[in-house]
């Protein structure tokens, strides 16, 4: 769980990183750059364990792709931490979506659990990230999709990594999107230069952000059901603010002070229940 909690304080930092990048570099060529050094990255680890998991990346990495592909275009065009609140709403369409593809229903905790957390999202953002929506319009659509792919790419990817070596699965996931964004970025000019910005965003995004992150979530979600990683990934919208306050003097206010502990309430509360019941934690989907 900590590693996890870990994943959303990167990925909440990088939405700065990402937004800035991509002002000044086309996001076919950034993507595949990014996802080229992740797989780097997972290469000498995944190799003493063969080719045995790769496979089970590639759809999960499919799905991936186009996640990225909608989170980053949506961030030219809406603000950071919109961005981070509209994102965050894969906490609720996860168990959504589990309901409709598997039939589960979600237990009332978690139920309750997401309800919070989603409100504490709403707080987060506050009224500042909400201002200017008719400008932002496209830029939120695009990040809605994104929350919708990242509830279908945790789905498909409990079953698919669940046996399998995580390091292999997450080697598949990072090469099949590289490659995908490689061949969407050859007939938009190839890939420029990156000046020493773009480089660092790369660096960052590539090695924190896609190679151990996503080590991290396969291993997890090797363990626990996409429900209760999504309540853990909620944390992201809150970190992203977080970030925003520190590195691009944002105003935290009280209501954003109060979203991020009912973020943290939901999850402890949720995290905790099961040792005071005496029940296991929901187990992977199948």
């Amino acid at each position: 769980m900590a590693l996890l909690v870990g994943v959303t304080a990167v990925w909440g930092w990088t939405f700065l990183l990402v937004r800035d990048a991509v002002s000044h570099y086309p996001v076919p060529a950034f993507l595949a750059f990014r996802f080229g050094i992740a797989s780097l990255c997972l290469l000498p680890l995944a190799r003493r364990e063969g080719r045995r998991g790769v496979s089970a990346g590639v759809v999960p990495g499919a799905v991936l792709a186009l996640a990225y592909l909608f989170q980053t275009l949506g961030l030219q065009h809406t603000t950071a931490s919109k961005a981070g609140l509209l994102t965050g709403l894969f906490v609720i369409m996860t168990p959504l979506l589990e309901l409709a593809i598997y039939r589960r229903r979600p237990p009332v905790l978690t139920v309750g659990a997401v309800t919070v957390a989603l409100g504490g999202t709403a707080l987060v953002a506050g009224p500042g990230a909400l201002h200017g929506a008719g400008v932002e319009a496209l830029g939120d659509a695009l990040e809605v999709l994104t929350a919708l792919l990242i509830s279908l790419h945790m789905i498909v990817l409990g079953p698919k990594a669940r046996g399998q070596p995580a390091k292999s699965v997450a080697l598949g996931q990072m090469t099949t999107v590289c490659l995908l964004f490689v061949a969407s970025a050859l007939p938009e000019g190839g890939f420029p230069v990156p000046s020493t910005r773009v480089w660092i965003a790369l660096l960052i995004t590539g090695v924190l952000a896609s190679a151990l992150a996503f080590l991290v979530q396969t291993y997890v979600q090797q363990q626990i059901s996409p429900t209760r990683t999504a309540l853990i990934l909620i944390m992201e919208p809150a970190f992203a603010l977080l970030f925003g306050v520190l590195l691009a003097a944002d105003r935290f206010t009280r209501w954003q002070a109060l979203g991020a502990g009912l973020i943290l309430v939901a999850l402890l509360v949720h995290e905790a229940a099961p040792l005071f019941s005496g029940t296991q934690p929901q187990s992977a989907a199948s």
